[in-house]
């Protein structure tokens, strides 16, 4: 989404950010414009840069620093202006400056912690379609480490979904997933296409129902990582090359009060996998998981997995 919306007094106002370049280099001026559509007063542009700077106008200039310490993606920063009218209310729009240059496969094309050094979480997800969805951040106070919930506060599918950019299943086909489930909450993983590959977008390949999916969710109230081969969504859509995104909701009729968490999350190439600090995160993945191709007791995994079952395409209801 380009903008937030909200009423104003000649009816709803918008706020649209143009990036340009979008992809940029270190060092790379940046032009950033505020585009405000609607009838307003403007008195006040501030623009909060993704990297700790403040900046004031309807259009500034920035050059930002790109590091892959931490993540390939969103391999950017978000951006926000908040502008402000001469009757006080504020509007808001956001954008995004991606990091043009060439990401290293060492390093995950997503990781989310959800930790309280985790700055990134809260623009590489979304929970906030369908409606009505509980989402929460829990931080443990002392040690600062994080946990995603996502509860349904009644009538609501607990939809949480992530788009990486230039997600090339080639070169990251690996999705890492520590989770926990509440008992009895039917809760499903899909990966999602373009939706102009045709067809339904989405292929749900895990759940924790007795569908013949590729992967199993376990809902016991404990905590589970699982291993994904994303190249799955290619037995429905063979000539797939990038990925829109995956994400979790409700497979079934979801009650008040079912729940998940979500305690870190990665999309992997083989090269970042077989990155020693990876390798024992996954010693323990997919135990108690059913019917899943394993990439092997000395856990190399590059190439791909040979998968010995069907994958089926469930169509999402329809949304309110």
């Amino acid at each position: 989404d380009m903008g937030v919306y909200e009423q104003g007094r000649g009816g709803r106002i918008s706020v649209a950010v143009v990036a340009e370049p979008f992809f940029a280099t270190s060092g790379q001026e940046v032009r950033l414009t505020a585009h405000v559509f609607g009838d307003i007063d403007t008195v006040e542009f501030k623009w909060f840069l993704g990297d700790g700077t403040v900046a004031h106008g309807q259009q500034v200039t920035h050059r930002y620093e790109f590091t892959h310490s931490h993540t390939n993606s969103p391999g950017g920063f978000p951006v926000r202006v908040r502008v402000t009218d001469s009757e006080g209310h504020s509007y808001v729009g956001t954008g995004f400056v991606e990091d043009g240059t060439a990401m290293d496969p060492h390093v995950p094309l997503l990781h989310t912690t959800f930790d309280e050094d985790d700055a990134d979480w809260w623009w590489s997800w979304k929970s906030y379609r369908p409606e009505p969805t509980d989402w929460r951040r829990e931080l443990d106070s002392a040690s600062g480490e994080g946990v995603l919930r996502i509860s349904n506060p009644g009538g609501g599918r607990m939809p949480l979904k992530t788009a990486p950019a230039r997600w090339d299943d080639d070169r990251y086909p690996w999705i890492y997933l520590r989770y926990r489930i509440k008992p009895e909450s039917p809760v499903g993983l899909y990966l999602e296409a373009f939706r102009q590959m045709g067809g339904e977008p989405r292929v749900w390949v895990a759940s924790t129902r007795e569908r013949r999916n590729a992967y199993r969710l376990i809902a016991d109230d404990q905590w589970h990582s699982l291993l994904i081969d994303a190249r799955l969504i290619r037995q429905i859509y063979p000539d797939l090359q990038v990925a829109q995104g995956f994400g979790m909701e409700a497979i079934a009729t979801s009650r008040q009060g079912d729940t998940y968490w979500l305690d870190e999350v990665a999309i992997l190439s083989p090269e970042a996998i077989s990155e020693p600090a990876w390798q024992e995160k996954i010693k323990g993945v997919q135990n108690g998981h059913l019917e899943v191709g394993y990439p092997g007791a000395n856990l190399t995994v590059h190439g791909k997995i040979p998968v010995m079952f069907e994958i089926r395409v469930y169509p999402q209801p329809d949304e309110p």
